[in-house]
């Protein structure tokens, strides 16, 4: 993303993400239509966009991990399929850790720039803040 190169590493980063979302409506049988939040990349900067809807499935072949969702109900997702049932204070949470992650990740990005790049590299620098690249 350092890069330039954004549309497809930030959907990668988006669907794959552990999101929270709000069930707008049951549209097929095995589809929703929720609202979740995207993740965006603004000023060189990870961050969340605003409510967005989107089409999931919660069930393939008879097969789900939720009971039958209804309208107003949260769950999590995860690429296009639902994946749990969320309470509210546990979809706040999941929102607020991927706030934090996507600070965090901004700040790595922006970091590895000045960071060796590879293990002799870090091995000879005495860049501490460099060393948990070593483990990325």
């Amino acid at each position: 993303m350092r890069s330039g190169i954004v549309d497809q590493p930030l959907h990668i980063l988006d669907q794959c993400r552990t999101t929270p979302a709000l069930v707008e409506s049951v549209d097929a049988e095995d589809t929703l239509t929720v609202s979740a939040r995207p993740l965006l990349w603004e000023d060189g900067m990870l961050v969340l966009g605003a409510a967005a809807p989107r089409t999931v499935r919660w069930r393939t072949d008879d097969l789900a991990f939720i009971t039958e969702p209804a309208p107003g109900d949260l769950v999590s997702l995860h690429w296009d399929y639902v994946c749990d049932q969320l309470s509210p204070r546990s979809a706040r949470a999941l929102l607020a850790q991927t706030s934090v992650r996507s600070w965090l990740s901004t700040r790595l990005v922006r970091r590895r720039k000045s960071c060796p790049r590879s293990a002799a590299e870090l091995a000879k620098s005495s860049t501490s803040r460099c060393a948990i690249y070593s483990r990325l």
